[in-house]
């Protein structure tokens, strides 16, 4: 998987990099990111988000890699891979 691949997502996937969502193929898509934000239940949106907002949470239409996907399917375009993604970088 390289930065611009196309990835379906559905539940209980473990999101593989860093993915911005393009289309929700379900009415709800929840995520677990306990592991990476400390959140359980986070409604993730296909809208393009404003900018602004620099923090992980206001990040409502990006999957981020090592999150579990509660409920739902999507779309969506990956944007980030291994030490890039969000994860990543902290892990370095």
């Amino acid at each position: 998987m390289v930065p611009g691949d196309i990835i379906e997502v559905k539940q209980g996937d473990k999101v593989p990099a860093d993915i911005r969502v393009i289309k929700l193929r379900t009415i709800n898509l929840n995520l677990d990111q306990s592991s990476f934000t400390g959140e359980t239940n986070v409604a993730k949106l296909s809208e393009q988000v404003k900018e602004g907002g620099d923090d992980i949470q206001s990040r409502r239409n990006i999957l981020f890699s090592a999150s579990l996907v509660s409920t739902g399917s999507a779309i969506g375009v990956c944007i980030a891979t291994g030490m890039k993604t969000e994860i990543g970088k902290i892990q370095k």
